[in-house]
């Protein structure tokens, strides 16, 4: 039984290798024709008459900005794969939140000739030597991380916006973007790669000036605007107030319906609420926790530093993430450190923690105890008290005799008093308190989450609790008490995940919070169609980035105006039939995991 086990965890993780989407071609769109070329993880071209685009590719998805000379601005736009014949998408201009559907089919697969970056046009050809342009430069307006290849310059700049352009003889003409206003440049190289001189203007080449670049090193640099926030900055060189409007990317008339597809938007696009109902509120804090996943997720520390930072975080403990061996009868982990971080910002302080591990890091090396028999192992799912329950927290009286999962408790036990020690600072009372994990990072969430609401009452105005594919953590007594104290706990979980599903809901072990259950397009399952049985797992569901894409996709959804509609007990009714479910199937839970 052993070796099936190991066996279905090495499948569920091979599925989740997924090829990456080549975008190359002619797409005929409801905004007239896009033109795609695909440069690594990038994807650059050209729609209509004058727009540019240039995106990243983020599994079955593309997400980037495009311009618009006509209108003289630029937005934000996803499109998602549709079994590579077509794409449905959204887009949204800078500073305007209205999403509207962009959508299109593949009418060709052959590399296209581009029009709108020189009035000649020309195909994207490879040619040798042409990365020596790539690299960081300071500049008159900020620092800039610039990608060349295959005749294409890619780009950002400060917190301001993109560039985007095409070698034309002898320099890189395109267009940038500025917090939503569109301009052009061009940059003059010499053969050797130095810089000569740059030019800039604003459409429609009402102000023109001078772009002076320094290069400060050659390394090719990952560019963190092409999938921006939507955040307003200070120091741009836009120096003129530009009205707001709402004119749509090309000549045609958009379809007003509400988009399905995942949101635009980056890093700290999704915005936090204390609001407690399941909302539209509640599902843009569901995407918020998934995109803190996806930064504690990432491999090492100084990304997760950036991501932070680049989103306006700053990182407590001094500055350092909240990390500890996985050593001894925590093996199982297969990662070399647990790892959680506190972060603020404004009225808000992040706990997040990691998962198990990154999918990013590639397969685990399965030696010794896997993730899943290491949690249903007898060494480690023995129920244990609750180690941070003294007679002076809340609700004592109810937290003494709770009994959870022995390796959960160590597991959040060996980060525990830094985290404390960081939420406890006076500076911190009354703002409010998001606790977000995944996986195995869920259980130490719900365990972080419980031990603040009995142990520092008072110290936050509020405290919210997000989980997603959380194993079960302790018993009914468990239930009784978080529903008691963290009322504003939610737990996502994707239909067929098997890690939801342990330990088996035989006998001490169920889930708290209440359930929101998705598919992976982030459509809610009906409570009627909920079910946990074994023979209904879907190998590769579990990775945080198939999380992240469906926490998009469900916000995206829950914009709506009806989409709430009806549904003001939905958590109740899916956490019930998941329990009926659960103890319905007892015996077979069993003999699946014995």
């Amino acid at each position: 039984m052993r070796l099936f086990k190991n066996t279905f965890l090495l499948l569920a993780l091979l599925s989740q290798i997924v090829l990456a989407q080549n975008w190359n071609g002619t797409w005929k769109t409801n905004f007239g024709e896009v033109r795609l070329y695909t440069i690594g993880n990038y994807v650059v071209g050209d729609y209509g008459k004058e727009g540019l685009i240039l995106g990243e590719k983020r599994f079955d998805l593309l997400q980037g900005v495009f311009t618009n000379p006509a209108y003289k601005r630029s937005g934000f736009f996803t499109f998602q794969d549709l079994g590579g014949s077509k794409f449905r998408g959204s887009y949204r201009w800078k500073k305007d939140g209205q999403l509207q559907d962009w959508n299109g089919d593949r009418v060709s697969a052959v590399v296209p000739r581009l029009s709108n970056f020189h009035n000649i046009g020309f195909t994207p050809q490879r040619q040798q030597g042409g990365e020596r342009f790539s690299g960081v430069y300071n500049s008159s307006f900020g620092q800039l991380k610039l990608r060349t290849q295959d005749n294409f310059l890619i780009g950002d700049y400060g917190a301001k916006g993109i560039l985007v352009g095409a070698w034309d003889r002898n320099n890189f003409a395109g267009h940038f973007s500025n917090n939503g206003r569109l301009g052009w440049f061009r940059f003059y190289f010499t053969p050797s790669g130095d810089f000569s001189r740059g030019e800039w203007g604003w459409f429609p080449k009402e102000k023109t000036g001078q772009w002076t670049l320094s290069k400060v090193n050659s390394v090719e640099p990952t560019l963190a605007q092409v999938v921006p926030a939507d955040l307003s900055h200070s120091g741009s060189i836009q120096t003129e107030k530009v009205e707001p409007a709402r004119p749509q990317p090309g000549n045609q008339t958009a379809n007003q319906n509400n988009s399905t597809s995942a949101p635009t938007g980056y890093r700290d696009k999704f915005r936090l609420h204390t609001d407690s109902r399941f909302n539209k509120n509640k599902a843009e804090t569901i995407a918020a926790m998934q995109q803190h996943v996806q930064w504690i997720s990432q491999v090492n520390d100084n990304q997760v530093k950036t991501s932070l930072t680049t989103a306006e975080f700053t990182l407590e403990n001094n500055g350092q993430l909240i990390t500890s061996k996985a050593d001894g009868k925590l093996a199982f982990l297969t990662t070399d450190r647990l790892r959680s971080y506190v972060a603020v910002k404004g009225n808000d302080v992040v706990v997040c923690f990691r998962g198990s591990k990154a999918a990013s890091e590639g397969l685990e090396k399965l030696r010794g105890k896997t993730l899943l028999n290491g949690i249903v192992s007898d060494a480690l799912a023995v129920p244990v008290l609750l180690d941070f329950v003294t007679p002076a927290s809340l609700a004592s009286d109810q937290a003494m005799d709770v009994k959870v999962h022995y390796g959960f408790r160590e597991a959040y036990g060996r980060l525990r008093p830094r985290i404390i020690a960081a939420l406890s600072k006076p500076q911190y009372r009354g703002k409010n308190l998001y606790v977000f994990g995944h996986s195995l990072g869920g259980a130490q969430a719900t365990l972080c989450g419980l031990d603040v609401a009995l142990n520092l009452p008072g110290q936050f105005r509020n405290e919210v609790v997000i989980v997603s594919g959380s194993p079960r953590v302790g018993g009914a007594d468990l239930k009784q008490l978080c529903d008691r104290v963290m009322p504003n706990m939610y737990r996502m979980e994707l239909k067929g995940d098997i890690v939801t599903m342990i330990p088996p809901a035989s006998g001490p072990y169920l889930h708290v919070g209440n359930l929101v259950h998705m598919d992976k397009e982030g459509t809610l399952i009906s409570p009627a169609d909920i079910s946990k049985k074994p023979r209904n797992v879907r190998l590769g569901i579990h990775s945080n980035e198939t999380y992240y894409n469906a926490a998009q996709s469900f916000w995206v959804k829950a914009q709506s105006s009806n989409f709430f509609a009806g549904k003001a007990n939905y958590c109740r009714e899916a956490n019930r039939a998941e329990r009926e479910e659960s103890f319905g199937n007892r015996l077979e839970n069993l003999k699946f995991w014995k």
